[in-house]
């Protein structure tokens, strides 16, 4: 080991340390907390202990690094890289606690998910040879970005209100169910550490307490975590009607719940129309996800269905109660 891949990897350990002690000054960041009830894609606060095993992983890493068989990936894959990413999280941490630098923090956040996915591409050079690269290279990098993904997309909703309505925060749960999908399905590296953490954030929008207004959203949620998490290999086409299916099914429920007519027959004709997919003979493992969504799509519309006709008997009804 040289002198600068020695200097290289105790500053490793450093900025780490700083991170670590910054995150420990500043107790009350907790996943922007303060500001996330403000947005409708905002998941429950559980979902930021996924700190915990990346930390984990990266206590690892620090540790395996100076293993031979971490050497090539440490000096030539993640370079000084990790450095820049540390620096950049004790600046977004400060830049959160003044709480009036958003605009900064975003800057921050967009940096460092730029290091990290050149750290996430470096990687792809340098494949594991055993559980410890994958445990302790490969995985704390993969779930660091992802989780930046996932964060940067919650701080964009923040600074930027016009964002945050239910049609866009329904197509960019929909974009991250689809960039999971694809790193778990067509990506060259098939990750499903990368996709289960895209996963972990859906499921946290799809789990918190929302408004009756937010529906859509849960739902969109719901079906985007729920399929990716359980894909394992599925034909080109089923990302695109597993697609066209959650959006019959949003389509749906807004239909049935939130358009001014409360239009019953229109959305009882898609559910229709998703009862048939759902069951028909499909093949056993290429194309269940097409039958899971179809079948939650149009439980869900049937579901709204009943519960909008109970609402008006209970309207009818309530009149005649009252004056016998």
């Amino acid at each position: 080991m040289s002198a600068n891949q020695l200097i290289l990897k105790i500053s490793n350990v450093v900025g780490f340390a700083l991170v670590f002690v910054v995150n420990y000054v500043y107790p009350q960041h907790k996943g922007d907390n303060g500001h996330l009830d403000k947005i409708l894609i905002y998941p429950a606060l559980w979902v930021f202990k996924i700190w915990l095993p990346i930390f984990g992983l990266l206590t690892g890493f620090l540790v395996y690094q100076f293993f031979e068989a971490a050497n090539s990936a440490t000096v030539e894959g993640i370079k000084w890289y990790y450095i820049a990413t540390s620096l950049l999280n004790i600046c977004f941490v400060v830049t959160w606690h003044h709480g009036s630098l958003d605009i900064l923090e975003f800057i921050i956040r967009v940096l460092l998910l730029g290091f990290l996915s050149k750290i996430y591409s470096n990687l792809s050079y340098y494949p594991s040879k055993n559980i410890f690269d994958r445990l302790f290279i490969h995985y704390p990098f993969t779930m660091y970005t992802a989780w930046a993904v996932f964060t940067t997309v919650l701080k964009l909703w923040i600074i930027f209100p016009a964002l945050n309505t239910t049609l866009l925060s329904i197509f960019v749960i929909a974009v991250i169910g689809v960039t999971g999908l694809h790193f778990v399905d067509y990506h060259d590296r098939r990750d499903v550490v990368f996709s289960g953490t895209l996963a972990w954030g859906l499921v946290g929008i799809a789990l918190n307490d929302h408004d009756e207004v937010e529906k859509p959203i849960v739902f969109t949620a719901s079906v985007a975590s729920a399929f990716f998490k359980s894909l394992t290999s599925v034909l080109n086409t089923t990302l695109l009607s597993i697609l066209a299916i959650a959006l019959i099914g949003v389509t749906g429920l807004h239909s049935v719940d939130y358009h001014d007519r409360r239009d019953v027959v229109f959305s009882g004709t898609l559910a229709w129309g998703l009862v048939g997919i759902a069951l028909n003979d499909h093949d056993e493992v290429e194309q269940k996800p097409i039958v899971f969504v179809a079948s939650v799509a149009s439980g869900l519309i049937v579901g709204w269905i009943l519960r909008l006709r109970r609402q008006r008997t209970l309207d009818e009804t309530s009149p005649l109660l009252y004056h016998q």
